[in-house]
């Protein structure tokens, strides 16, 4: 296994069933080799079948990685949490990001 995403509906709200959110994680020598833009990507389109209309994922701001990912993949950052977590000494940003699969939200 090289990878994994898991994903569910964001809100428990019937008004807010047409969010989801997803976590993805790749093992570390699969990084950087398209793994986890396949995962995302495939993904959307079970989100899509599914009649979710945005997509949302909390990212730290301590991997870059990730936030470049995200940004490359067409992903908006709606919010950004200034030190929300401490990690290590350290005060750490939580970005959150969000892709419409519904071009009518934008």
């Amino acid at each position: 296994m090289l990878g994994l995403l898991d994903f569910n509906g964001r809100h428990r709200s019937i008004y807010g069933r047409h969010v989801a959110t997803f976590g993805v994680m790749t093992v570390k020598n699969a990084r950087h080799k398209g793994v986890a833009s396949s995962l995302i990507h495939y993904f959307f389109e079970m989100a899509k079948s599914q009649n979710y209309k945005k997509v949302t994922i909390q990212v730290l701001g301590s991997n870059p990685s990730a936030l470049e990912l995200y940004k490359r993949l067409g992903f908006y950052e709606e919010a950004r949490l200034k030190k929300e977590f401490f990690i290590n000494g350290k005060y750490i940003d939580d970005y959150c990001f969000a892709y419409y699969l519904d071009d009518d939200l934008l």
